[in-house]
């Protein structure tokens, strides 16, 4: 999964934020684990390796370090060594129970009255160790999405009166971006919905948001058993979705939950439309840039109706 991927990229990098690591780059906190009693500083190699909390959780999932590796040693070594296994699965199980062990050691951290219980981890691991063997197992490519090529002759003529959901992003130079989402019977705006998204200014993240977030309402007003034209101009990002091709550096996870979004609602098409089909979601998402604080579905359609026309 690619967020175990980015996990042991930061965790062989040391750039994971343990304790001893902070205090080495200035900053002044506490250095004891602070899962255990043990009185030993937190390091990588203590919290994933010696700690007693996490050898009690190796030995509830039945893992245990491999025979030539002393727990003293550097943390990149036991990778290596578990790389030369020969059991395909022991590295992913591996990463599994140290990103478990992570979120914990954080819930401990961040709250105050949060605590390690073996069964509630062990179910979880379990859990996270199943879905990871299934996509291993089964890399089969993700399923190809419909497509409706005369829809967008349709639209852009006006000859099209199904429910169409048009979606946009806008983007600033001050890190923030909105988006903006239209239902329009042909080419009458039936409800609006804007969001400000602060902190991504990524123009293809913020378009993949947008249809992300277009296929959450169609789930939350059960507009899921119907018929209906999903478009964007963002034809990056579409194709992508379209074509199952979801490799992507900054967004692969987003990209894999819209595509299983779409494959769960087989009546939505989602197509690519050209800006001048596609102006009223656009003036949504500007409308929603420039005023931050309105509610979500409060906008003027007057004023989205004379444009759109």
């Amino acid at each position: 999964m690619p967020k175990l991927k980015f996990f042991l990229w930061r965790m062989l990098l040391r750039i994971l934020p343990v304790r001893e690591d902070l205090q080495r780059h200035g900053l002044d906190v506490p250095t004891l684990c602070p899962i255990c009693d043990s009185g030993e500083g937190e390091s990588l190699e203590h919290l994933f390796i010696r700690c007693p909390v996490a050898i009690r959780l190796r030995d509830a999932i039945g893992l245990s370090l491999p025979l030539n590796f002393d727990s003293s040693y550097h943390f990149a070594l036991l990778w290596r060594l578990l790389l030369c296994h020969d059991a395909p699965y022991i590295i992913s199980d591996w990463l599994i129970l140290c990103w478990r062990l992570w979120k914990g050691r954080n819930n401990v951290v961040f709250s105050p009255y949060a605590q390690f219980t073996v069964p509630v981890f062990r179910r979880q691991f379990l859990s996270h160790r199943d879905s990871n063997r299934l996509a291993i197992v089964s890399p089969a490519p993700p399923p190809l999405l419909p497509s409706r090529n005369r829809a967008s002759s349709a639209v852009l003529s006006g000859a099209f009166q199904g429910l169409r959901l048009a979606v946009d992003g806008a983007t600033s130079s001050h890190q923030s971006g909105a988006i903006g989402i239209v239902g329009l019977t042909g080419v009458i705006p039936t409800f609006a919905f804007g969001s400000f998204i602060r902190g991504v200014s990524n123009p293809g993240l913020v378009e993949l948001l947008a249809i992300q977030e277009a296929l959450y309402l169609l789930q939350r007003w059960h507009w899921h058993d119907r018929d209906l034209l999903l478009t964007g101009d963002a034809q990056v990002v579409i194709d992508k979705l379209v074509s199952g091709n979801l490799s992507d550096a900054r967004a692969g996870a987003i990209y894999s939950e819209v595509h299983a979004l779409l494959v769960q609602l087989p009546k939505v098409v989602l197509q690519f439309m050209p800006r001048n089909a596609n102006r009223a979601a656009h003036l949504v998402a500007q409308h929603a840039l420039r005023f931050p604080g309105l509610p979500p579905l409060l906008f003027d359609f007057c004023y989205l109706f004379y444009y759109v026309r």
